[in-house]
């Protein structure tokens, strides 16, 4: 399926500092923003739209399973201040399937 690229800005202190507290975990900060996404998109996106992907794009079936022995941890909600904090960012490309059809 195709792929749409995120880019995100973050403060560089803080990324540096989740990439190493994940590491630690044997996580990465794209994994765990994949699975932000994919637990965004069940949220937001209605059930029978979802079906209609699927049922459209077969792939998905595979692609969207979750890996055995993973701990899905449910998302918070972030305040719109830490989302507008720009100071010493640094940009992270992260890959999303495109769901326009």
């Amino acid at each position: 399926m195709k792929q749409t690229i995120i880019n995100l800005k973050c403060d560089t202190v803080k990324y540096k500092a989740l990439e190493y507290y994940l590491s630690k975990q044997n996580k990465t900060i794209e994994k765990e923003l994949q699975k932000f996404l994919e637990d965004l998109y069940g949220e937001q996106v209605p059930e029978p739209v979802r079906e209609y992907i699927k049922s459209q794009n077969p792939e998905l079936e595979t692609q969207n399973q979750p890996e055995q022995n993973t701990e899905r941890i449910p998302p918070r909600r972030r305040s719109n201040r830490n989302r507008m904090e720009q100071s010493s960012s640094e940009e992270l490309t992260h890959i999303e399937p495109d769901l326009s059809m």
